[in-house]
């Protein structure tokens, strides 16, 4: 079952009992305390998914009172990528600064294949605030028509135009489902065509840092060595003797 908002639900409720039970056997296999830390990919992805801080922070909590809800307390710890690479590397600039060193090397294809699922995981509703205060998410503009709208009542038609546009984005087969719900809003259908437009453009967007935050840098390569036999220089032959 899916909640409501950006909370933990049934499926994170069983992949750590998942976690409980196996460190549970582990114990028993090793006779001896197994504990297991689950690293939280929120921070790493945060530029990408333009995440509020605090919902990650609120969203570790709420599963780590679930590992403890479940009898795991002290075996399944929660701990967030970036603290922990922080304490590794010193800073977390690396994983922040990658997708701005490497945008060319992310392919369409790539983008493509994690596109619907970056869409769902987009934080939205702070998307559409930072619009309605005039930036750019992704350097992606609201429409002017789009955002006067919203901005009439920001409550009600910000949750609605999230759930048609993201669906009809994953979905086109919706959108004239959706289109009816927008038949009696004036110039519904065009202002949801322009919704559909921006979280499309915002999404690709998303996906592209997304995916070169998770691609892992490459190296600088060398150049090869020509391969074959070696061939010694050798000096020109005597001349002939004559007679």
């Amino acid at each position: 079952m899916k909640t409501p908002g950006p909370w933990a639900d049934l499926a994170e409720a069983l992949a750590i009992g998942r976690l409980t039970a196996l460190t549970r056997a582990a114990s028993r296999l090793l006779d001896g305390e197994v504990r297991l830390t689950v690293l939280s990919g929120g921070t790493r992805f945060q530029d990408a998914l333009l995440t509020r801080s605090g919902q990650l922070v609120a969203y570790d909590t709420q599963r780590q009172e679930v590992a403890e809800a479940l009898g795991a307390a002290g075996a399944v710890t929660f701990r967030d990528f970036a603290s922990v690479r922080a304490e590794r590397d010193g800073d977390r600039t690396g994983g922040r600064e990658t997708y701005r060193r490497k945008p060319a090397e992310t392919r369409d294809g790539e983008i493509q294949a994690r596109l619907h699922t970056v869409a769902f995981n987009v934080d939205w509703e702070n998307v559409l605030a930072l619009a309605a205060a005039g930036a750019a998410p992704h350097g992606v503009t609201l429409p002017a028509p789009l955002a006067d709208w919203l901005a009439d009542a920001p409550a009600e038609r910000g949750p609605l135009l999230v759930r048609a546009a993201a669906a009809c984005l994953v979905d086109p087969g919706v959108q004239p489902l959706w289109a009816e719900q927008f038949a009696t809003v004036e110039d519904g259908e065009e202002l949801l065509e322009e919704g559909i437009a921006f979280f499309a453009h915002v999404s690709w967007e998303a996906t592209r840092r997304y995916v070169a935050i998770q691609k892992p840098a490459r190296r600088r390569r060398q150049p090869a060595r020509r391969q074959g036999r070696r061939v010694r220089h050798r000096p020109d032959p005597p001349p002939a003797r004559s007679g």
